[in-house]
Parts: C-alpha cells; sequence; structure tokens
C-alpha cells in the first residue's frame, strides 16, 4: 500500500436478481461511495453504477429486477441430427479421397460405436459418460484397449467434422480424453525369427488346393516385405519373370504409391507355383490369389481372403510348435523381411525401402534387435596394435608368495602377455585386478605360475 492512500474496503452485496448462471447483482462499493448493478454478457462483465445514497440504492434495485425480468437469454440451439445420419454425410463428403482400407477401418470402427450407443441417437445427446461405458463395455469381452482407442479417435474425428459444417451445436466428443494404464499401453507388433519362417512354410504344402495360397503368400511376404492386402491383390500383369520384378500397384498400397521390386529366389519359386495353379482358375481374371468359389465371386471378393490366409497360418504355427503371438501375423513377417534385409545391407535406410516404407521414422518400429548383431558387435571390438600398451621397460620378479601375508599377494607384480599378433607385455600389479584382466581377455596368458588356485585359469600350466 503506498503510503498517504486509504485502504480499500470491501464489496457488500445487497440484492441478487435472476437464476444462477445468468443473474443481476447489486453490491456496494464503499472506497468509491457508488453502488453498483453487475452482470455479464457473452462471457463479459458489465456493470452500471448509482451514487451510494438512499435514492441511488432505490434506483439501483429496481432497475436490476426490471433488467433481470426482461433480460433475454439465447437458448442454444440443438439440432435432431442422428448418429446415422451425421455418418452418412460423413461419408459423403470424405469418402472419395480415402483409401478403401481406411474406408472399411472407419466404417467398421463407427458401427461398433453405433451398436452401442444406438445408430437413432441424438448426436448432440451424447455425453463423456458414454465414451466411459463403451470402453468399459469393449473391457468386459476381453477386446484390446489399443483398438478401443482407434475406435474412439474415428468417433471424434467423425465430430469434429460435424462441428466445422455447422451440423451439430455442440461437440462433447473433442473433451474426452483416452488415456492407457502402464501395464494396458499397446505393444509393438513382434517379427518372426527366420528359423521360424522356414518351418511355417515346412508347414504348407504346394501341392494341396487347399493351402498353397497360403503357401505362395507366406513365401512372398517372408521375403518381399509387402503388407498383405497387396500381396493377396496381385495380377499375373503385376509380375515380370524375364526381368525378374514385381510391381506394387498404388491401388492396393497403403500409402498410395506404385513401385518396382526385384524378384527374390523363393518368391520367384513360389509365383511360379502360383502360375500352374492359375491353369485352374475357372474365372481367368488374372488374380495371382483367385477365389474358386462362384458364390464368392458374385459377391464381389474375386481374390484369396485375409482371414483364410490368417487361420492356415495359426494352424501352421501350431503344427510348427511356434508360440502364437497376439498381432503378430503377416505383419510380423514384413518385420521380418525388414530386419533381414538389415543383416545384409547394414543400412536401415535401405531396409525400409526394401519393403516400400519412405517414412524412415518408422525404422524404430520396424528393425528389431537381434542377439546375432549384438554379438558381431561384440567380437569387432577389438584393440589395435598401434593402441596396444607400450613393454615395460625393466622387468620385475616376482616376489616369493606367503600365503600367509594377504598383502604381500595382493601387491604382487604379475606379468601377462597378448597373443603372438601383439607380442607386448602388460605389467598389472595388483593381482584381484589381474585376474579380472584375465577373465576378460580370452588370449591373453600367465607367463608365471603362481600358488594361487584362484589366479591360474582352467588349463594354465
Amino acid at each position: 500500500m503506498r503510503q498517504g492512500t486509504k485502504p480499500r474496503l470491501p464489496e457488500r452485496t445487497i440484492a441478487s436478481y435472476g437464476h444462477h448462471g445468468h443473474s443481476v447483482r447489486v453490491f456496494l462499493e464503499p472506497s468509491r461511495d457508488l453502488v453498483r448493478v453487475q452482470w455479464r454478457e457473452h462471457g463479459q462483465r458489465r456493470k452500471k453504477s448509482w451514487p451510494n445514497t438512499g435514492e441511488g440504492v432505490r434506483e439501483a434495485k429496481a432497475w436490476a429486477k426490471t433488467f433481470a425480468a426482461h433480460r433475454h437469454i439465447p437458448q442454444t440451439e440443438t439440432s435432431n441430427l442422428t448418429l446415422r445420419e451425421m455418418w452418412d454425410r460423413y461419408t459423403t463428403a470424405e469418402f472419395t479421397h480415402l483409401r478403401p482400407r481406411t474406408r472399411a477401418n472407419y466404417a467398421q470402427r463407427w458401427a461398433e460405436w453405433e451398436r452401442f450407443v444406438g445408430r437413432h441417437f441424438i448426436a448432440d445427446d451424447v455425453t463423456l459418460e458414454m465414451f466411459d461405458g463403451f470402453r468399459r463395455a469393449r473391457a468386459r469381452l476381453g477386446l484390446a484397449v489399443n483398438q478401443t482407442s482407434e475406435a474412439i479417435k474415428v468417433v471424434k474425428l467423425v465430430y469434429g467434422w460435424a462441428q466445422r459444417r455447422e451440423l451439430i451445436s455442440r461437440n462433447r466428443a473433442a473433451l474426452y480424453r483416452f488415456k492407457f494404464a502402464k501395464e494396458d499401453r499397446p505393444q509393438p507388433v513382434q517379427e518372426y525369427h527366420p528359423a521360424d519362417f522356414s518351418k511355417l512354410l515346412g508347414q504348407l504344402d504346394p501341392r494341396s488346393s487347399r493351402e498353397w495360397r497360403a503357401w505362395v503368400a507366406l513365401a512372398i511376404c517372408g521375403t518381399q516385405g509387402g503388407r498383405i492386402s497387396a500381396v493377396l491383390h496381385l495380377r499375373w500383369d503385376d509380375v515380370d519373370f524375364e526381368a525378374g520384378t514385381i510391381i506394387w500397384r498404388a491401388a492396393w498400397d497403403k500409402m498410395g504409391h506404385e513401385r518396382g521390386q526385384p524378384l527374390t529366389a523363393v518368391a520367384r519359386d513360389a509365383l511360379y507355383v502360383a502360375l500352374g495353379w492359375a491353369q485352374l482358375d475357372p474365372a481367368q481374371l488374372g488374380w495371382v490369389f483367385f477365389t474358386p468359389t462362384k458364390n464368392k465371386r458374385e459377391r464381389g471378393d474375386m481374390t484369396y481372403h485375409i482371414s483364410s490366409f490368417w487361420r492356415m497360418l495359426c494352424n501352421a504355427e501350431k503344427a510348427a510348435g511356434i508360440p502364437h503371438i497376439k498381432q503378430r501375423a503377416a505383419h510380423g513377417l514384413r518385420r521380418m523381411a525388414a530386419g533381414n534385409a538389415l543383416d545384409i545391407t547394414k543400412n536401415p535406410i535401405e531396409a525400409m525401402h526394401w519393403i516400400g516404407d519412405q517414412d524412415l521414422t518408422q525404422a524404430k518400429r520396424y528393425l528389431k534387435e537381434r542377439a546375432g548383431r549384438m554379438q558381431e558387435i561384440a567380437n569387432g571390438m577389438t584393440v589395435s596394435h598401434e593402441t596396444a600398451p607400450k613393454r615395460p621397460r625393466a622387468k620385475k620378479k616376482l616376489a616369493a608368495s606367503k600365503p600367509s601375508d594377504a598383502a604381500s599377494l595382493s601387491k604382487q607384480t604379475t606379468y601377462v602377455t597378448r597373443s603372438p599378433e601383439a607380442p607386448v607385455r602388460i605389467e598389472l600389479t595388483n593381482r584381484r585386478f589381474a585376474v579380472s584382466r584375465l577373465t576378460t581377455w580370452p588370449r591373453c596368458r600367465v607367463l608365471r605360475n603362481t600358488t594361487d588356485p584362484q589366479f591360474n585359469r582352467p588349463g594354465e600350466p
């Protein structure tokens, strides 16, 4: 408080009119000797003042009472748009520029929300408690938390679009926050081990009319690294045996890119098997993985379905004794192909380009740690001849060991030598340190034997 200024006296409310949230308040402000009327309009505070006299107080109360009674409070207009109507408008406006797989995923996740809430439910009346109930209901069914999160993302996406188009008056979905518990956080998709890949191929028979499609798809996914949707929609026009290339069409690529890729020996042999079976295709429509069932063709399903491949893959895992890991499936083969490419090229950029992924930030998700790589690094960590320790100028003889004298044993000098490639002599003045060095340097040997059995390495004289 500045020197010479009077302390500010507290305000005192003397009247209040109107209902909660839209009230008009009358209060005294003694520091300015005024009576004020206060209210809010569109979030802004408004005031009107009278002199702090008996007549001023009466006028202020009368004005506030009349103003509160005749005050126009705009009501929020609510729409009667249902969830199904909102979804139909969204698909009409947005599905034209979405990928086929994206459309199918959005439609499936929105249908799950509609089944829970009701397709005729008014979109404006959705509450945050409904999202909580949706999550609990899916948890009781044992569904993955990550899939529930993806479904809610689609719901929020559609609501955000409807709000921008002014089809709904309020968007409570935007206020919902989906949180993961630490133990429920989604785990990255695991890759197949190359040895397991060979076992899986051995469990499927390319001579069988029921298994050759799964065998060919498995061989292509595991070596070419293609996504299963793109693999199952290959046409013979996309395969060039003379040039030894395969074309991945943009129509079936997740990112909409068209690219060519050299054929591996395993994929070439698998496609020759498929070419032999293509002679039995009754429709002769040019699909590599054609469906032999007439009813499916009439329904529009011209190719081998991904669910059929998944079932055959699970059966092959069981027969080969390979443990089943959730969500691995065909994508685990793609990640295995990326890991194999990394082992060959030693370059993560080229490994990602081999599987057709231009986003290099995905390398940390695709390229998994392998035990063999760590061993190669360990084997490469050698000491060069230039950095080897120098030969000591003067030799020091070992003092006679006295088992009763522990101090003299700890200070005893020991000589070791490296391999013939680096014939240098190392002086170690502490026996405990010498023991640790001898256990970590496999090509070192003791030049002078001691009476301490813990110091001598197995096999040393």
